[in-house]
This record gives structure tokens, sequence and C-alpha cells, in this order.
């Protein structure tokens, strides 16, 4: 009888354990690093977006919309449905804190669910409740950013309202949301606003409006929305649309976008007070929470 059988067993299964372990290791890292990479390209692609970026168009709009609205003075900044908090850099003296929804599924009214937050974000500072409200006390806030986040929310009502309570009399709120744009549910997606309908809920909550603005608009929206159609929509390239969407598609991305800034510069940001820009991608607004006499 060989002795060292058992020995030899032994090791054998003590090395496919390593290895399994070795192998989970890496592939953990892998996704981590991928995590991580993800991150990262969201936060350039908001703060330095550039021509040839698939959001380039929308993207580079709302950021000259968000570095018109920023400040340096040390104010309490908060983020409301931060995300990635791309934008945190352009308040350098602020206190910046964060809100964001919780790590696992959770529902309010048992017919909505709120999504998940993003594993590879960095967890916030402060947890959304599942009814759309954040665990601190009322007149916390200078500032209040929430970018891209109230077409998201099961209830904006209940967001903007918070918004009001956790601002400081004299506090302000710089909200930008969609106005035409494709869905893009993360994973929920559930509505769109005309520039009177944002100004109406925003009222309604008692906040007062300083200024709105329409971004991305007219061409430069209808550019957009090409840019959508000619990379997803799909056609044989027999008939003669699928022909001319095919030869579109060797058209490069950079080219399209630096088309439309030299074209169409004027209608990156425009006030919602100037007629015939009907069409528009996004909108911003400055509201404020008026001062207690």
């Amino acid at each position: 009888m060989n002795v060292n059988l058992p020995i030899m067993l032994m090791a054998s299964v003590v090395g496919e354990e390593i290895l399994g372990t070795n192998s989970s290791n890496a592939e953990k890292n892998s996704d981590e690093k991928l995590e991580q990479t993800l991150v990262e390209r969201g936060i350039r692609e908001r703060l330095f977006p550039k021509p040839g970026d698939p959001l380039y168009l929308p993207l580079s709009d709302l950021l000259l919309a968000v570095r018109k609205a920023a400040t340096s003075e040390p104010v309490t900044v908060l983020d409301y449905g931060a995300g990635l908090a791309p934008y945190r850099s352009l308040f350098p003296n602020s206190q910046y804190r964060t809100a964001d929804v919780a790590s696992t599924i959770t529902s309010f009214d048992g017919l909505i669910g709120t999504p998940a937050r993003n594993e590879g974000f960095a967890t916030p500072d402060y947890t959304i409740l599942p009814d759309g409200r954040i665990p601190e006390g009322s007149n916390t806030f200078d500032y209040i950013l929430s970018t891209q986040v109230l077409e998201h929310v099961p209830n904006p009502e209940t967001h903007l309202l918070e918004c009001f309570r956790l601002l400081r009399p004299g506090g302000k709120l710089f909200l930008t949301t969609h106005g035409s744009y494709e869905d893009h549910g993360s994973p929920y997606d559930y509505r769109r606003w005309t520039a009177e309908g944002l100004k109406y809920d925003l009222q309604k909550t008692g906040l007062h409006i300083l200024s709105m603005e329409k971004l991305t608009t007219g061409p430069r929206a209808i550019m957009w929305f090409l840019q959508i159609y000619i990379e997803t929509m799909g056609s044989s390239r027999k008939s003669l649309l699928g022909l001319i969407q095919w030869l579109c598609r060797a058209v490069p991305r950079r080219w399209i976008h630096m088309l439309a800034d030299r074209l169409y510069s004027d209608c990156r940001i425009v006030s919602a007070d100037v007629s015939g820009h009907n069409i528009y991608l996004c909108l911003s607004t400055l509201a404020q929470r008026p001062s207690e006499a």
C-alpha cells in the first residue's frame, strides 16, 4: 500500500480549495475594478465632458448650468439624490453632504419600489427613507442640489416639500430635470416636465422661483435625438432607410458634437421666458425658500 496516497489526496484537495479561493478573489477584484472604472468614467463624463462621449450634448450643457449656479461661499450643501456626487468640487468651501437611496430595494406604498443604490457609489451621509424623506432636522441647509433626480422619484411632491423643509429661510434650491428625453430607468423613470409644470410644482410647495432655463434646445436637441435614433434603432441595409442609417453610423460621434457646438451654441442654455425654444432636453431652476418675517 502506498502510504503517501492519503497525503497526496489531501494536498490535491487543499490545492483545489486554494485555486478556488484565488479564483473567487480574482473575480471579486475584477468586479471591484470594473465598478471603480465605471464610477470614475461617470464622474469624468459629468465634470469633464468631451465631444464623442455618448451623453456629451446633454451633460455638457447641464455642466454649464451647474457651474453657473455653484458657489464658493462657505455654505452647507445637501446633494439630494447624490449618486456619484460629481459636482462636489464646484462647491469648494462648503460643508457638502449627500443623500441617496438605501443599498437594498425598499417599498413604501406596496406599489412602487425605491431602487437600490449602486454598490459602486460612496455611502451617503443620509439614507433616504422609504417614504422619500430625509432623517434630518428642518432649517438645516443653505443650499440644496438636485440634479436629474426628480424624474426618478415616485412622489415628486414629497421630494420638493423636503427641499423646502430642509432649507433655512432664504436658502436656495438648484434643481434640474428632464423636458423631452428618452426613457432611462435607474431602474425607474416616471415623469417629464414642461417649464410651466415645473414652475407650478415648485411654487405649490412655497418656493419662490428666481430663474428657470431650458437646456439643450431646438436644433441642438434634434441632433441629440438623431444620434440616439441612429445608434439604437436598427433597420435592414436592404431598405433605403436602413442604408442611410448605416451610412450615418459611419460618421464619428465627435464630429456631430463639434458641429452642434459650432452651429447651435446659443441653444445650450436659454431662459424659459425666451420664445421659440419649445423643444428642450432639460430644465434647470434656481428657487428660494422665502425669508421669514
